[in-house]
């Protein structure tokens, strides 16, 4: 075997070997630029020494009972003549049984791994509530769009393309992927989960795929909480900095793009709203927060309520009308202002449910 793959190890330096049946490996060079490797099977001997072995057993076994039954079939006792050819059938049955589990038991864990495999793969850019809805269901419709009720919140690490630049390349990802890998728990921990990354920043979505009555809750704590954690990681040599934009309404969720490549995320007033309001907190140093009026009417009944401060009227790019909005730090919740009053206000979740799984 090894000399018919000889030649494509001379120009691929490295192989793969995996098992491709009952008791056959497959061997391929590894695809290296300008090089064609091609898979040779060959047999894996103690495979078969073991395969054999069990099937010799297993014939011993028949033959030993075939031979023990003969005599009892030629007597002229009839009740066992048929009992000992009945438990004879039995044990020959359960043999040939274990042979055919044997030899399945290697395809279905291969049927079955590649699968969890490819879920779990598809969960890291899909929400793992949208792969169940499509393998769990007849739905095709790839392209079908549902409106939900949804907080987002949209994420951006200041300055950060200027500082970059003095870093290495592999510096710079490996910072970026340690600093969202932290924001990615907090996300999920309250039940939200993040749609995408915008290069030094991502959109998180609470509220959907999955229905959640206190999105607007869990989503302010995992913006105070990834506030909180920006402390620990050192940007230019000092904690980086971090602005972050809420607003909650009705979005349309789908899988957007073509036939040849779609991505699931959400789109509508409510997205660039909270896309705008990020922006803002780049005028507002002291709050790195920045909500709408929506956003803290459903706060009403949340611990640190008092602390919302008002940042009276801002003209948000792409709208005619000025958004109040409002600003939070959690590093400034030591003296509470005076706490402020709601008009006409219907709560729209129910604040006191835990965010956290």
């Amino acid at each position: 075997m090894l000399k018919k793959i000889t030649s494509h190890l001379s120009t691929a330096s490295k192989f793969k070997i995996k098992k491709a049946g009952y008791h056959t490996l497959e061997v391929a060079p590894s695809q290296i630029t300008d090089v064609h490797g091609k898979q040779y099977p060959c047999n894996n001997r103690m495979g078969i020494l073991s395969s054999s072995l069990r099937r010799f057993r297993n014939a011993v076994v028949i033959f030993s009972l075939s031979a023990n039954a003969t005599p009892y079939i030629f007597t002229f006792s009839i009740f066992w003549a048929i009992l000992v050819i009945f438990f004879s059938t039995l044990m020959v049955g359960i043999v040939l049984y274990l042979e055919y589990l044997e030899k399945n038991d290697f395809s279905k864990k291969e049927s079955k791994n590649p699968e969890q495999n490819l879920r779990t793969l598809f969960e890291k850019y899909v929400p793992a509530a949208i792969i169940e809805r499509y393998l769990d269901s007849e739905e095709v419709d790839l392209f079908q769009g549902i409106g939900s009720w949804v907080t987002i919140l949209f994420l951006d690490i200041r300055d950060f393309t200027a500082i970059s630049e003095k870093m290495g390349a592999k510096n710079v990802v490996s910072f970026l992927n340690a600093y969202f890998e932290k924001c990615s728990h907090v996300i999920s921990e309250e039940n939200g989960h993040i749609n995408k990354y915008t290069g030094d920043g991502f959109l998180a979505i609470f509220g959907a795929p999955e229905p959640l009555s206190h999105h607007t809750v869990c989503a302010f704590n995992a913006a105070s909480r990834i506030l909180d954690l920006s402390k620990d990681f050192i940007l230019g040599g000092e904690s980086i900095k971090i602005g972050i934009g809420l607003h909650t309404g009705k979005a349309i969720l789908g899988n957007i793009g073509s036939k040849t490549k779609i991505e699931y995320t959400a789109i509508g007033d409510t997205v660039n709203t909270a896309a705008r309001l990020e922006e803002v907190t780049k005028l507002f140093n002291t709050f790195p927060i920045v909500m709408s009026q929506d956003v803290r009417k459903a706060l009403a009944l949340h611990p640190h309520y008092s602390f919302i401060t008002s940042l009276g009227k801002q003209k948000i790019r792409g709208k005619e009308q000025e958004l109040e909005a409002f600003g939070f730090n959690s590093s400034i919740t030591s003296t509470p202002p005076q706490a402020q009053t709601v008009d006409d206000f219907l709560p729209l979740q129910v604040v006191g449910e835990k965010c956290s799984i």
